[in-house]
């Protein structure tokens, strides 16, 4: 799957049914009505650095590997739920496989597994990830 284009396409669609989509924007911190429930946020456009306040009945946390730091903002007493990780992955001509059928190794000496999957006319070949904490989530 392309996910990059389903990610357009879930955007376009959203804005289609009236949704108001941003881009470039930082998240600074979540408004909270007097029940503790999150109504607004505060961001900054990127692009021309003016911050904005958006309210909204609700918002929907699809930041991924940011994930946690915008669940922290909602809720700072929250555990952190993603553990950086970094695989190894390579883009070959297709022909190295020799099939357009996937290729997985569920199982090598270091407990990962091994794909190769074709993708868009070349092979991407990789590992699964392995802990990584040299930077920052």
């Amino acid at each position: 799957m392309d996910d990059a284009r389903y990610c357009l396409v879930v955007i376009q669609s959203a804005e289609n049914e009236g949704a108001v989509v941003i881009n470039y924007t930082v998240l600074l911190n979540f408004l909270f009505d007097e029940n503790g429930k999150i109504n607004g946020a505060n961001i900054l456009d990127k692009t021309n650095n003016n911050g904005y306040v958006i309210n909204a009945k609700a918002f929907i946390n699809c930041t991924g590997n940011g994930s946690d730091r915008v669940r922290k903002l909602a809720n700072p007493t929250l555990e952190n739920r993603i553990a950086p990780s970094k695989g190894v992955h390579i883009i070959l001509p297709l022909h190295f496989l020799n099939s357009k059928q996937s290729l997985l190794i569920p199982k090598t000496k270091d407990d990962r597994m091994v794909f190769s999957i074709p993708f868009k006319n070349k092979l991407l070949v990789g590992t699964t990830d392995n802990p990584y904490n040299q930077f920052t989530v």
